[in-house]
């Protein structure tokens, strides 16, 4: 008498495609190295140059603010680019793993990305751990189209303390036509400036192609030609200066 025994298993789940992080151009605001550099002295004209002075002003405050805090978080994010994902079935993501060095506390910190399909998004995530410190503090999410058209991030900050979100990154692109806008908003209201925004972005076809609108006590908006340098500025739509 033969007796056929036949074995079987379970399979796999097929993994997904693997997901592609947006370009760090969708979390930096790349804009500020576009600034001119000349003190708009342009005809002489002596309100030219009080207005640029201003502009430049209310750009380098935001400069400072997210050149302070945004240093690693843009640092790590460029280095999860350069990586390559493995696909994590506890938690149906795309993981990149890897370390960046924090210069002023000498030390490495591990970094954790997940990339998460959601029909026609991706759901981010990046957690931050610092040896006998904190673990897996969440450092920033985000959402992204599949095409990478639009999308947001939200920053956190001050692991182990009073944790909060204090950044919210808001973005759109078309690469066809080369233009885009990126936003940034103060979202933690124990700064004092809950709200404030500035955005950047290219757009195609206008004498100013390249602007910066920037809210707080005042709404100045910034535009110039990025190839001539010539622009205008102008504060809670007042007449320009150019």
């Amino acid at each position: 008498m033969m007796v056929l025994i036949v074995a079987s298993c379970t399979p796999t789940a097929e993994e997904p495609a693997q997901v592609d992080i947006p370009p760090s151009s969708t979390f930096e605001m790349e804009n500020f190295n576009a600034w001119p550099t000349d003190d708009g002295n342009r005809g002489g004209r002596q309100e030219t140059r009080i207005a640029y002075g201003l502009s430049a002003l209310t750009v380098g405050i935001w400069q400072a603010f997210t050149g302070l805090t945004m240093v690693l978080p843009v640092a790590a994010f460029k280095a999860a680019i350069s990586q390559t994902p493995t696909y994590n079935e506890d938690r149906g993501a795309w993981h990149w793993s890897f370390t960046v060095g924090d210069t002023a506390s000498a030390t490495q910190l591990i970094c954790d990305l997940y990339g998460t399909l959601s029909s026609d998004q991706v759901n981010w995530e990046m957690n931050l751990t610092k040896t006998d410190e904190y673990e897996d503090f969440v450092w920033y999410t985000g959402v992204s189209r599949l095409d990478e058209t639009s999308g947001s991030w939200t920053v956190y900050r001050d692991p182990g303390n009073t944790e909060r979100a204090f950044l919210q990154i808001d973005w759109d692109r078309d690469t066809t036509e080369g233009t885009g806008t990126i936003r940034y908003t103060d979202i933690d209201d124990t700064d004092g400036g809950d709200g404030n925004y500035i955005e950047a972005g290219r757009v195609s076809g206008a004498t100013y192609d390249t602007y910066f609108t920037i809210s707080g006590t005042d709404l100045t908006e910034i535009e110039w030609n990025e190839t001539t340098k010539e622009g205008r500025v102008r504060r809670n739509n007042a007449d320009s200066s150019c």
